[in-house]
């Protein structure tokens, strides 16, 4: 499955050089007590595109992957993992 991240220009070169990295609180796991940062993502290229000037496309397989609101089908995604910068495109 591919999906849509958005992200600042300025966030680039570290991006395509390390993937994209949760941010590092003190951790947690799906289920989890923690503050685990997500990675969000959209099914929907026009609503990853209102979170920053860069569009990136991730290859999801393999990734475990959640639906932001199940209460609202609009596409939005999240990630408990780093993303590889292998699974990575710059559109």
């Amino acid at each position: 499955m591919k999906l849509y991240h958005g992200t600042k220009k300025k966030n680039l070169r570290s991006i395509l050089k390390h993937g994209l990295l949760r941010g590092r609180k003190t951790g947690g796991y799906w289920g989890d007590k923690g503050d685990t940062v997500y990675i969000y993502m959209s099914k929907d290229i026009e609503i990853a595109k209102t979170y920053g000037d860069v569009i990136l496309e991730i290859d999801c397989d393999g990734l475990d992957l959640r639906v932001w609101d199940k209460d609202k089908d609009d596409g939005q995604i999240m990630s408990a993992q780093d993303i590889i910068k292998d699974k990575i495109k710059l559109l």
